[in-house]
């Protein structure tokens, strides 16, 4: 019981938009818990994302920001997250706007502003990767949040955040509220790296930045998931969202808790609503109707509701429960939530009013939550005994759950540890130095989420030495280098080179076919940066199967040049 239970569900039709119902309980006041609520699952831009190919689906715009938590308990973690920030600026589109914040007790940022994606502030930023340690202390992600929402906002590329930490914070609902406060200024994606991230902090911070969150345990790569992430901010975002019903006479919609502003192209999007009123007492159909535009085209995504999509366990309340779980979420860390930063202007009027807000917001939290019987932050279950009426026979016995996070932080504060010097206790008195072993036999007890634990470099991927040499615009240059990581030599690659093919091309060439065809495990995490390597080559006037066909020669594999 030292980390959370994960439930996956693999729906068999999952492209399929449709919609469920479940009648209310009309022994209740609650009218949610007594109206009908069905639940709408969407797909919209499905059919825009098969018609669109590789780095025509994606936008060329946008600012990314990368957060990245350096704090001691990421030490273990830092060569993955160092990877991953290489991966990332590696496959961002030429023209767009970038800039990486580390924060730890304190924060600092690569550059004093955004800068322009380009080859020249592509390798800077690359070498300060590079020197990036988890130096930094604790885990304090409020203040440079603040700075990021100071600066301007640039009104043709869209800003994008990334966050990427292990901890919890003790500030979770200012950090949230302030998200949310800036919500109709950019996404936010977050990441949960290791079993003691805050789950609270890292879904709520994305659900309230319209983002997406993610969360990396056990042996996973994160560098998969973040580019996962990055794919979708680069694609355009649906706009314009709405939502129409079509219901029978007696029956009106309410969403619950609200229609989204923006929508992720291809992304499944689940929507509430409870049906308050009279249902027919025959078999009714109805629609809802999900209106949105893509790039200024106007679309809609119908569900077809119907009385026989009705749960038939009537004793059942999971969509109820659902919605409820939905609606708190909201109000939790909807825009009028607490948040500690002064606001300017007539601070103590906005403060009684912020207070007024919140606790109205409270109290409605809370009646949702005894009524719907799902649990808030102000509200917990507690278990009564009503059966023996006798007093308990023993005093109460404390029970620990070892956590992972007795060990987090640096090397250095995990040997100060007094529990670690138990342990290491146990292996007959090893000293200091050896206590590594110690952390390594218990690791997968306590965690460590990329594996055993251990403070030494693991060995670079082939594909990422490959991925380092390429250059902002998509293309490799031909070097001894890169003959170097498709195991050939500089001289076998000129030799090997088509007739009229100029070097860059066909370095470019062979180093997209060496990635199809040996690094097929790691697809997701260059995928992006190979479409903007397609995207290149289509522009160039060059016989790409010819060329596609002497790399296979050369390299000896057998890679279909409909791939590239």
């Amino acid at each position: 019981m030292d980390r959370d239970v994960e439930l996956f569900v693999h729906p068999v039709q999952k492209h399929l938009p449709f919609a469920l119902l479940e009648a209310g309980d009309t022994t209740k006041n609650s009218s949610l818990m007594s109206d009908t609520v069905t639940m709408l699952n969407f797909l919209p831009g499905m059919g825009e994302t098969k018609s669109a190919k590789g780095a025509e689906a994606l936008t060329q715009k946008g600012e990314f920001i990368f957060l990245v938590d350096c704090s001691g308990s990421m030490e273990c973690r830092m060569v993955y997250a160092k990877e991953t920030l290489m991966l990332l600026l590696k496959s961002l589109p030429l023209g767009c706007f970038f800039n990486v914040y580390a924060f730890g007790s304190s924060y600092d940022s690569f550059f004093p502003e955004s800068r322009e994606y380009s080859q020249a502030s592509m390798a800077e930023a690359l070498k300060l990767v590079k020197e990036m340690s988890a130096d930094l202390g604790g885990t304090e992600i409020l203040r440079p949040l603040e700075a990021i929402y100071r600066s301007a906002c640039r009104a043709e590329h869209p800003r994008q955040l990334m966050v990427l930490t292990d901890g919890e914070v003790s500030n979770t609902r200012d950090v949230i509220s302030l998200v949310k406060k800036n919500a109709n200024k950019h996404r936010c994606f977050s990441f949960g790296i290791g079993d003691g991230a805050s789950t609270e902090l890292i879904k709520g911070i994305a659900a309230s930045g319209g983002g997406t969150a993610e969360f990396i345990t056990g042996t996973e790569r994160l560098q998969g998931k973040v580019l996962k992430a990055l794919k979708c901010a680069l694609q355009p975002t649906l706009t314009s969202v709405s939502l129409s019903w079509s219901l029978p006479r007696g029956l009106s919609a309410i969403v619950v808790p609200e229609v989204p502003r923006s929508i992720f192209l291809g992304e499944r999007t689940i929507l509430y609503a409870q049906l308050a009123g009279t249902a027919p007492a025959a078999p009714w159909q109805g629609e809802a109707v999900l209106k949105y535009s893509l790039c200024g085209k106007s679309m809609k995504n119908r569900v077809p509701i119907t009385s026989q999509t009705a749960n038939p366990d009537e004793s059942s309340a999971t969509l109820h429960w659902l919605a409820a779980k939905a609606m708190i979420r909201h109000l939790v860390s909807g825009p009028n939530a607490p948040y500690s930063t002064p606001v300017p202007g007539d601070a103590e009027q906005k403060k009684k009013k912020a207070e007024k807000e919140a606790k109205s917001r409270r109290e409605r939290v809370v009646a949702l939550s005894v009524e719907s019987g799902v649990v808030s932050p102000y509200t917990a279950f507690v278990g009564v005994d009503t059966d023996s009426h006798q007093p308990l026979g023993a005093a109460m016995q404390e029970r620990p759950t070892p956590r992972h996070h007795l060990f987090g932080g640096s090397v250095k504060e995990m040997k100060r540890n007094p529990f670690t010097r138990i342990i290491a206790s146990f292996k007959k008195s090893a000293p200091l130095e050896y206590e590594c072993d110690v952390y390594a036999a218990i690791s997968n007890e306590y965690d460590c989420p990329y594996g055993v634990f251990t403070p030494e470099t693991p060995a670079v991927l082939p594909f990422l030495e490959l991925v380092d040499l390429q250059r902002a615009h998509g293309a490799w240059e031909l070097s001894a280098q890169l003959a170097s990581v498709v195991q050939s030599s500089e001289e076998a690659l000129r030799k090997e080179a088509p007739a009229g093919v100029s070097d860059e091309v066909w370095a470019t060439v062979v180093a997209l076919v060496w990635l199809h065809a040996l690094a097929p495990d790691h697809h997701d995490e260059w995928e992006l940066l190979a479409l903007k390597a397609s995207a290149w080559l289509r522009g160039q006037a060059v016989d790409l199967a010819l060329c596609v066909k002497a790399a296979n020669q050369l390299l000896k594999t057998n890679v279909d040049a409909g791939k590239l």
